[in-house]
């Protein structure tokens, strides 16, 4: 299930094109170069700008095609879905390079304790931050 309250199933994500590597943040760069702009030019270029980022080349309709009925993209927020969710019985939940973006994280949590307690004992949450 994918909580990205910008994903849309029928359209491609854009996403970060692997041949640019890690790069800093606007702030970051503007630091290290003391520049007063994030559009000046060289912090553009310390960042990969607008070209460090790609459409994704599947769409999520294509994906859940491809695993009819093991995945869900559900377009919303844990509190817009979360009801939804709880009809489900996962084995399986991914955090992965996620958790600082959440807001309200204590009750993403609990709200994912909730959803899974009705699991198999076999059940694995997995987060990377």
């Amino acid at each position: 299930v994918g909580l990205d309250p910008h994903v849309c199933p029928p359209a491609n994500a854009n996403t970060r094109d692997p041949r640019f590597g890690r790069r800093g943040t606007k702030a970051q760069c503007m630091k290290a170069l003391g520049a007063a702009h994030g559009s000046d030019d060289a912090v553009q270029e310390c960042t990969g700008g607008e070209k460090k980022y790609r459409a994704f080349p599947v769409t999520g309709l294509q994906m859940m095609a491809a695993y009819p009925g093991r995945l869900a993209l559900l377009p919303g927020t844990f509190e817009s879905v979360g009801e939804a969710l709880r009809g489900i019985a996962f084995d399986f939940v991914l955090f992965k390079t996620v958790t600082e973006h959440l807001r309200g994280i204590a009750g993403i949590f609990r709200g994912l304790w909730e959803v899974t307690a009705g699991c198999s004992a076999g059940a694995e949450v997995w987060l990377d931050h």
